[in-house]
């Protein structure tokens, strides 16, 4: 009960959020045209490609000692922000010395003063990220979706609100997004300070902690890094083949296409704690059942989808961003394909704790990336781009099924085709979450 409740919960969050990120990027989209959008979203890809190469998968090292017992919330509080603090030190000068040679191509129209603003969210954004895998990992599924809501609602009103009203243009949506993460950077820090777990244990780092969240996060920190470059990559090569009005386009087409990542993620999220707790053939079947679930659920949104798209476009965004639509159409088949493997990947690195079967699918869908965004963008466009992250998505997926057959002993259609069974556990489980009495549960 409480496994399907948490997912629910989690999934309803990351919608609300999604749409609020639509009312934002509808605004963003028109009051600044697709070349302003291109540059917003690259100012703010800059620290979200330091935050997946700085993180050094410390968050799901948090998730993974706290099921374990291995460590107290205050001690992996106060690691986390030391080692944020010493990651943003090593970006910032990594900036300063590599912007002449690299930041005029892959960040066209971005000057160095706005890029340096949005650095500044880098060490916020870490902060942040381990700060909410410390909810996840004390089993606060309640806290972390009322906190993962507000913040996501500050950080996506506060740019509308600097453009609508204060009428401060790119720059002062950009200042507006950074100040909305470091309050939640605060409301983040006040929520876990106020639960029994900070409460009963010390705030003092502890090196030997570090060392063992390091030795975890490191192996699946290497395959974070290779699916962020899968994610968005092609935003640089499409900025440096095409331009930031490109961009702008894009980033339409990724913001729609992404919308059937948020149940596998959401999902994802309660499954990686319950995984840790579990044992390998236990866990296996779990992630089979789950990752079958949430495929057919995500293959209904994607078939609503197709005849609602380009409506769509036009009525949000304008006649201006009606080149996303075919882009969003070749992401399709790939975003499908990675909804499985997402769910498969917690297997992984929770039941087993070997993050490093992730690294290489995430490898080898990299691989693949990287050369079709080279090959295709220069004579396609955005649909080669499209085309690039599709294909790279269903290598991720092929190589996650065929690890999970090795490593489970499970055939790889238990974890692909709908069964009755599975029909009549998710009603059952819904049922009984309906029924269940919300306010006894742990928050």
């Amino acid at each position: 009960m409480k496994f399907v409740r948490d997912s629910l919960l989690t999934f309803i969050t990351y919608g609300v959020t999604f749409l609020l990120g639509v009312a934002s990027s509808v605004l963003i989209a028109r009051l600044l045209g697709p070349e302003g959008k291109g540059i917003f979203t690259l100012v703010f890809l800059l620290p979200a490609l330091c935050t997946s190469l700085g993180s050094l998968g410390l968050g799901a090292a948090n998730v993974y000692l706290l099921r374990r017992n291995e460590a107290s919330v205050g001690t992996l509080m106060a690691n986390s922000a030391g080692f944020a603090f010493l990651s943003s030190l090593a970006v910032s000068a990594l900036f300063a010395a590599g912007w002449r040679w690299i930041g005029p191509t892959i960040l066209p129209g971005v000057t160095p003063g706005m890029a340096a603003l949005g650095l500044l969210s880098f060490p916020l954004a870490l902060l942040a990220e381990y700060l909410l895998s410390l909810l996840v990992g004390s089993q606060r599924l309640i806290r972390y979706n009322a906190v993962s809501l507000a913040s996501n609602a500050l950080a996506l009103a506060a740019p509308a609100i600097a453009l609508v009203v204060l009428h401060a243009g790119v720059r002062g949506a950009v200042v507006a997004k950074v100040l909305a993460t470091t309050v939640t950077v605060v409301i983040l820090a006040r929520v876990l300070l106020s639960t029994r777990e900070a409460a009963e244990g010390s705030l003092r780092p502890h090196l030997g902690v570090l060392r063992r969240a390091l030795s975890y996060g490191a192996r699946e920190h290497l395959g974070n890094i290779a699916m962020f470059l899968s994610y968005r990559v092609d935003m640089f090569f499409v900025a440096a083949f095409a331009g930031a009005k490109a961009v702008g386009i894009y980033s339409i087409a990724v913001m729609m296409a992404e919308i059937f990542f948020h149940l596998p993620n959401a999902v994802s999220v309660v499954l990686f704690p319950r995984l840790a707790g579990r044992g390998r053939r236990e866990g296996a079947r779990e992630a089979a059942r789950t990752a079958r679930v949430v495929a057919a659920f995500v293959a209904l949104g994607i078939l609503v989808s197709i005849p609602l798209a380009a409506p769509a476009v036009r009525i949000a965004f304008s006649s201006a961003f009606a080149p996303a639509v075919p882009a969003f159409f070749l992401l399709l088949p790939g975003v499908f394909a990675l909804s499985v493997s997402k769910i498969l990947s917690r297997y992984f690195t929770g039941a087993l704790g070997r993050p490093l079967l992730n690294a290489r699918a995430q490898g080898v869908a990299l691989a693949i990336n990287l050369p079709l965004n080279v090959l295709l963008i220069p004579r396609y466009g955005i649909a080669g781009a499209a085309a690039a992250s599709s294909a790279a998505y269903a290598a991720h997926a092929i190589v996650t099924l065929f690890l999970f057959r090795r490593y489970s002993g499970l055939p790889m259609h238990e974890a692909l085709f709908l069964r009755s069974e599975d029909v009549m556990w998710l009603s059952g489980k819904a049922r009984a979450a309906g029924l269940e009495q919300w306010g006894g549960s742990r928050a």
